[in-house]
C-alpha cells in the first residue's frame, strides 16, 4: 500500500515516517511542501494520507479539500495531525474531507494502531 505523508516540520516527517514504516511493507511517501505533494497525487493514488494542519503555502484544510477534488483520492482516509485543539478546525478538516485526527506530540502507539486500522479498512 501507498502512504502519503505531508508535514513542513522535518522532525515530524521523519518521526511519521519512522513510526508508519515500520507497519509492514508499505511505500511510505513524505512530502514537505503540500503544493508538490498535490501534485505527485495526480500520478499517483495513496491508500492513506497524513496531513499537517500548519502549513506554508497551503493549510491541512485547504489541501484536504484539493486532494478530495482529484478523482483518485475522494475515498481515501486521510488523517489530519494537528496541534490545534479548537473546534473550528475539527470541523472545517471533517468538512473538507479529513477521515481522522492525530494530536501533536504524536504518541507512536497511537500512530500505528490508528495507521493499521486505516489501513486495514482501505484493504478490506
Amino acid at each position: 500500500m501507498k502512504i502519503l505523508i505531508v508535514d513542513d516540520n522535518r522532525t515530524y516527517l521523519a518521526v511519521l515516517r519512522s513510526v508508519v514504516s515500520q507497519l509492514g511493507d508499505h511505500q511510505v511517501v513524505v512530502f514537505s511542501d503540500p503544493v508538490e505533494a498535490l501534485e505527485a497525487a495526480t500520478t499517483t493514488e495513496f491508500d492513506l494520507v497524513l496531513a499537517d494542519y500548519l502549513m506554508p503555502e497551503m493549510d491541512g484544510v485547504a489541501f484536504i479539500r484539493a486532494l478530495r477534488e482529484l478523482p483518485t483520492h475522494r475515498h481515501q482516509p486521510i488523517v489530519m495531525v494537528t496541534t490545534a485543539e479548537q473546534r473550528e478546525t475539527r470541523i472545517a478538516a471533517l468538512d473538507a474531507g479529513a477521515t481522522d485526527f492525530l494530536r501533536k506530540p504524536i504518541e507512536p502507539v497511537e500512530l500505528r494502531v490508528r495507521v493499521q486500522n486505516l489501513l486495514n479498512l482501505r484493504e478490506a
